[in-house]
């Protein structure tokens, strides 16, 4: 088989007169409804990837998409035989490169199978019984789906304090989540579900009363539901709904609601949790350490390779089914989505996330409460210079995943929002 890379796509043509070749073309998402309109225009028949095509002479091509809000295109394949990929899902540049300089990754990509995805990366690399963790589900979590998945939140970003900051100094970890993933242990076979609060290391707990509000020296660390608004619940000091903002939470993200927040007549009134686990150290450390010295040691588009790598990591284990629009907030909203949407179980990726979260809650908690100036998911912004950072902070720095380092040195710092800031 042949694989080459071109970055702009050609005419249909082009690709029918290749056979049993891969080409990898950039932004495929943005560029295929040019193919597929030429396909239209000229009679080619247009397939979808669960299509059945009957056999036939006739030319075709075949859309491969993945995305349930917004369908992306991965993946085009010609009756020819050529099939084309997105080269771009890889390499996240958008210089324009000599095809000796991109060579290096798609040769590393001819080498795993030439796969569609980051995740099909991930898959490939992973024991299969852990690469087929997101795609099964117990009909315990089918059953419970939204509630499981409401359990699952992304990285904490805050912004504290808005006023120009005359130094400030962001302290990052290196590898967060890969570095949780090796150093815990995760949920693993059937759950059990009951009645009430079953306190359990990998518990799952459905709220069902109280409230809670931010203590003095605590920190907005709980992302809210989507359909509860934007940011950190109890970010602007005010009491909050628990029940409405936060639905389910993990085990460790309960401790850091107790440790941040003040809480009150809080109440549970199921508990979903995993007697079964396994070790994240046996499961992980070789594909972690492969994409960190990978990163380390590697230059050009293989570098951004596996950096994309790194994301899609913990990525692959925290896909899941959206809600959709807000009417669609009902008890069992599974009963009215379509049975044939694949929902990704995110159990796992609940807890990598939730363990990141912990540690970011410790580092910032190492700090003077008056001078952290906002967060990030592995993050901290520290009003001062690196000279003023605790000891108790740099004694932590070094080169290995999981420990600390300076991401950024500023002065005269002002930030606009979250993830919008200059200095």
């Amino acid at each position: 088989m042949t694989t080459t890379r071109n970055r702009l796509i050609r005419s249909l043509d082009d690709y029918f007169a290749l056979s049993d070749t891969v080409v990898y073309v950039y932004d495929l998402s943005h560029q295929a409804p040019r193919l597929i309109n030429e396909a239209f225009e000229r009679g080619i028949k247009v397939y979808s990837a669960l299509a059945k095509r009957k056999t036939t002479k006739q030319k075709w091509i075949k859309i491969i998409t993945y995305g349930v809000s917004t369908p992306t295109t991965v993946q085009i394949q010609f009756s020819s035989g050529c099939t084309l990929l997105d080269y771009s899902r890889f390499d996240s540049s958008d210089k324009i490169e000599s095809e000796e300089e991109r060579k290096p990754l798609v040769s590393i990509l001819a080498s795993l199978g030439n796969p569609s995805t980051g995740c099909k990366v991930i898959s490939s690399l992973l024991r299969s019984g852990i690469a087929s963790l997101p795609d099964n589900l117990y009909d315990v979590e089918r059953n419970n789906y939204f509630r499981i998945k409401d359990a699952f939140r992304g990285g904490a970003n805050n912004v504290r304090i808005h006023d120009c900051i005359p130094y400030e100094t962001h302290v990052d970890y290196h590898q967060l989540y890969a570095s949780v993933m090796v150093s815990h242990n995760f949920p693993w076979l059937k759950p059990e579900e009951a009645n009430g609060y079953v306190p359990h290391e990998f518990g799952v707990y459905r709220l069902s009363g109280g409230r809670a509000r931010l203590k003095k020296d605590g920190y907005a660390l709980l992302p809210r539901l989507d359909f509860a608004g934007d940011g950190m619940a109890g970010a602007d000091g005010e009491w909050f709904d628990l029940v409405r903002t936060l639905g389910c939470i993990c085990d460790p993200d309960l401790k850091l609601l107790f440790e941040n927040y003040e809480v009150e007549d809080l109440s549970i009134c199921s508990t979903i949790y995993y007697p079964c686990s396994f070790s994240g150290k046996e499961e992980f450390s070789d594909i972690v350490n492969k994409i960190y010295e990978g990163r380390k040691t590697s230059t050009g588009s293989v570098k951004r390779f596996y950096k994309l790598m790194n994301e899609y990591l913990a990525g692959y284990f925290e896909r899941s089914l959206n809600r959709g629009s807000w009417w669609n907030n009902l008890d069992e909203p599974q009963n009215i989505i379509d049975k044939n949407i694949k929902r990704r179980n995110p159990i796992v990726g609940i807890f990598i996330t939730a363990y990141g979260r912990q540690k970011l809650n410790a580092l910032l908690h190492m700090f003077p409460h008056d001078k952290i100036a906002g967060y990030d998911t592995d993050c901290a912004f520290f009003c001062g210079k690196p000279e003023e950072v605790p000891v108790a902070v740099l004694q932590q720095f070094g080169d290995g995943i999981g420990q600390l380092h300076f991401d950024g040195i500023y002065k005269d710092v002002i930030h606009r929002a979250s993830k919008s800031y200059y200095g």
